[in-house]
């Protein structure tokens, strides 16, 4: 039994790959958005608009 577990998972590694990928990839644009709203980047950063910057250092 344990055999034919281990067969069914090893040819089931693509299916858990591309569920691991698409939560991977939901994950960084749901911290993107975030990380792009007002007040969210931490003051002096790189990519920060000037309202941006404003908000940051208000907080």
């Amino acid at each position: 039994m344990a055999g034919v577990t281990g067969l069914r998972t090893f040819y089931r590694w693509d299916q858990s790959w591309i569920l691991l990928r698409n939560t991977e990839i939901a994950v960084t644009a749901a911290y993107l958005e975030w990380k792009l709203t007002l007040g969210n980047l931490p003051a002096g950063d790189v990519g920060a608009t000037p309202e941006q910057e404003k908000a940051a250092h208000v907080s």
